[in-house]
């Protein structure tokens, strides 16, 4: 066998399609001429699954120490997890297109 991937270039693949990226994005991302077909015959050689609406992918989210605190306060109060308060406030804002609402012009 040959190898035409490098040990970091399979890694940066692996990684990605964990994250939940699609072949096509990976491709894009790669950006170097790797074919989505390369990728997915990788992806299921490696025994990787594309990541469907039922899956979960981790998204890290940089917090200040005081922010945190305040996560894991208001979590706490409703008895759950700051990962599951997380995940309930972006289902509601994604579900009911509440972005500008919470937003309220803070960021564009």
């Amino acid at each position: 066998m040959v190898e035409r991937w490098t040990n970091t270039k399979a890694a940066k693949i692996g990684f990605l399609l964990g994250q939940g990226y699609t072949t096509p994005a990976v491709a894009e991302i790669l950006d170097d001429g790797t074919s989505e077909a390369a990728l997915k015959r990788m992806r299921q050689h490696w025994n990787l699954h594309e990541v469907g609406a039922q899956q979960a992918f981790e998204v890290r989210i940089p917090f200040d120490n005081q922010r945190r605190a305040k996560l894991c306060d208001q979590a706490a109060a409703l008895g759950i997890t700051p990962i599951e308060f997380m995940r309930r406030v972006l289902l509601c804002v994604v579900d009911d297109e509440l972005y500008g609402a919470v937003n309220d012009g803070r960021f564009k």
